[in-house]
């Protein structure tokens, strides 16, 4: 697996490297996470964006492998690892093709989730199916990170006006 991080401060960095393998190996198992190549991104993404984190695919969107991710800097550990969880579940649903955005059909651009078409457009965002999935499995997987042993040791805070439980919408 290739995994290069830019922005964030070193711990930030240090995190995002072990959280991503752990995760990967989770979510992918070994043989399709050695396949990926994952490039994360921290920025000011919720004065810009208005988001926590963002992610997509870089190569194509039938199984790909190149995946970026966008993540709010100004977040505390806690937080910062637990959207990149959430962010790392959407890695997974494009890798194992679960979620996909179809592109050059008669109906246009089309998200698919498990073979089934969602319009977005309609469908609250808290009710999308594959967000539904990111959500229940972000504290779990954090939760079992940590218990595993990996990222116990950072701790940093922020507090630049956003709360601990700040993650309103991690797409």
């Amino acid at each position: 697996m290739s995994i290069f991080v830019t922005g964030g401060f070193h711990k930030q960095r240090e995190a995002s490297y072990a959280c991503i393998i752990w995760c990967a190996r989770k979510l992918l198992g070994k043989r399709l996470a050695s396949r990926c190549r994952i490039d994360v991104e921290m920025s000011q993404l919720f004065t810009e964006q208005g988001a926590a984190g963002f992610c997509g695919w870089e190569d194509k969107n039938n199984s790909p492998r190149h995946f970026k991710i966008e993540l709010e800097q100004r977040m505390d550990a806690d937080t910062f690892l637990q959207a990149l969880c959430h962010e790392m579940v959407h890695v997974k649903q494009f890798a194992r093709n679960e979620l996909q955005e179809r592109y050059n059909n008669p109906m246009g651009h089309r998200i698919m989730w498990k073979g089934m078409v969602v319009k977005e457009d309609i469908v609250d965002y808290n009710d999308l199916p594959w967000e539904q999935e990111a959500y229940a499995l972000e504290g779990l997987l954090y939760e079992e990170m940590l218990y595993d042993g990996v990222c116990v040791d950072y701790n940093w805070k922020f507090n630049h006006g956003m709360r601990k439980n700040f993650m309103p919408d991690l797409g």
